[in-house]
């Protein structure tokens, strides 16, 4: 049973941290496009500014929200699930 987790969550968490690198890089080029040159420069070293970008400018970047947002909460979903197997049932091996 818990094999079947792991591949789970390994799924799952690699199409999450897939959909968000894909939305950084897009939010990053759609801020440089249009001519926020620090936003995009900040999207590509620091990963929260990207989803600060998208939500302050909905309209401009509302391609790179649709992959960044999503990716994130799966993200974040992966990683509570995993934390919580983890702490209650050991080392998942």
């Amino acid at each position: 049973m818990a094999s079947e987790w792991v591949i789970i969550l390994t799924i799952t968490g690699g199409i999450g941290i897939a959909l968000m690198f894909v939305g950084i890089l897009i939010t990053a080029l759609t801020a440089i496009g249009n001519r926020h040159y620090f936003y995009g420069a900040c999207c590509l070293l620091c990963f929260p500014v990207a989803i600060a970008y998208c939500l302050q400018h909905k309209k401009q970047s509302a391609y790179p929200a649709k992959m960044l947002l999503p990716g994130t909460v799966l993200t974040a979903i992966t990683g509570v699930l995993g934390w919580w197997l983890y702490h209650y049932y050991g080392f998942i091996t």
